[in-house]
């Protein structure tokens, strides 16, 4: 668990003992789900050199990057990090 897990509020008043068994009507999605990644995007070649198979080996602010730029474009500016942290202090 984390520490967001820690300040989450408990998720106890959507749950119900009454079921209910009407069917729904699922929304097609608006984007192509089929899609690949297309040539020339932002970082496409060092991301390659990248090794994703292990968690946190990759540069996180190199990743942010090349993964904000291919989605928002070459000429977008990568917003600056921010660090916060939830402290619950003793008998709260």
């Amino acid at each position: 668990m984390t520490q967001y897990d820690l300040s989450a509020e408990p998720i106890l008043n959507p749950v119900t003992n009454n079921l209910n068994l009407d069917p729904f009507n699922a929304v097609k999605p608006f984007i192509d789900l089929n899609e690949k990644n297309r040539a020339g995007l932002f970082g496409q070649e060092r991301c390659g050199n990248l090794n994703l198979a292990i968690e946190d080996a990759v540069p996180e602010q190199e990743f942010n990057e090349i993964v904000w730029k291919a989605v928002k474009g070459n000429d977008s500016q990568l917003p600056p990090v921010v660090r916060s942290a939830f402290v619950r202090g003793i008998g709260e």
